[in-house]
């Protein structure tokens, strides 16, 4: 039978970015690397940026996408789907809101990959590869291992800590069950609608609006504190640290 949409089968699509994960560097200075500190996260796929979204049909002939960020909602209309006729497979391009980059790839039996385009804060443009399949609903596993603590408040960050210059910022955690929500604020930005979940003594978040791409593993420590990495669309991965904030 011929598919009966016009476009992507409706229902519940999760995607992955592809970061290239090449965290191995010099160390001339023997500085805490994010690899010498045995930040092994067995619970998910390393260097992989995972998003949830949705595709309805209000009618027949036409479909938007729903992007999942945390509690937020982005609906998502500027769709361009055709054909390709070189390799006989539908394409599709998609340009979120608010940002001038796109999503564009080919799409068959129920996977559609390709890459995310987008322009650097220095003007250049990027692209990073994506896979995306329908019917899976979580985010970063399906795994429901029992928190070791409540992780929610606000968390004081230094971020670059293998560097000479780390920079402060602030993660608010919402942490309830598996579910796991954050506010980060770091160079001067808010970012308000990172999810994730929590698997025992490790954490994972993540946040994809087609502007920003941002991914975040840790593990708390014997001493009560978090350490982990973070990594964005245009920056390898850099080491993370973190106190609770007692102030009430």
């Amino acid at each position: 039978m011929d598919d009966p949409f016009t476009g992507l089968p409706p229902g519940v699509w999760r995607g992955v970015l592809k970061f290239e994960p090449s965290y191995i560097t010099p160390n001339p200075k023997g500085k805490p690397l994010p690899e010498k500190l045995d930040m092994k996260y067995e619970d998910v796929t390393q260097g992989e940026l995972p998003f949830l979204f949705t595709v309805t049909y209000p009618s027949a002939d036409s479909f938007y996408i729903t992007l999942q960020l945390g509690s937020r909602q982005l609906i998502v209309r500027d769709i361009i789907f055709g054909r390709d006729f070189a390799t006989a497979k539908d394409t599709l391009l998609v340009r979120l809101p608010g940002a001038e980059g796109y999503l564009r790839g080919l799409y068959e039996e129920k996977i559609w990959e390709g890459e995310w385009v987008f322009t650097d804060t220095t003007g250049n443009t990027q692209s990073i590869p994506f896979t995306t399949r329908q019917g899976q609903d979580y985010l970063f596993t399906t795994l429901r291992k029992a928190p070791s603590e409540n992780f929610s408040g606000v968390w004081n960050l230094s971020l670059g800590m293998e560097t000479d210059n780390p920079e402060s910022g602030q993660l608010e955690l919402i942490h309830t069950g598996n579910q796991l929500e954050a506010i980060l604020e770091w160079r001067n930005r808010r970012f308000e609608y990172l999810s994730g979940t929590v698997q025992g003594e490790k954490l994972y978040l993540s946040f994809f609006d087609g502007r920003d791409a941002i991914l975040m593993e840790g593990k708390r420590q014997a001493d009560g504190t978090l350490v982990g990495g973070i990594s964005t669309a245009t920056e390898r991965k850099t080491l993370w640290q973190a106190s609770k904030n007692q102030r009430n």
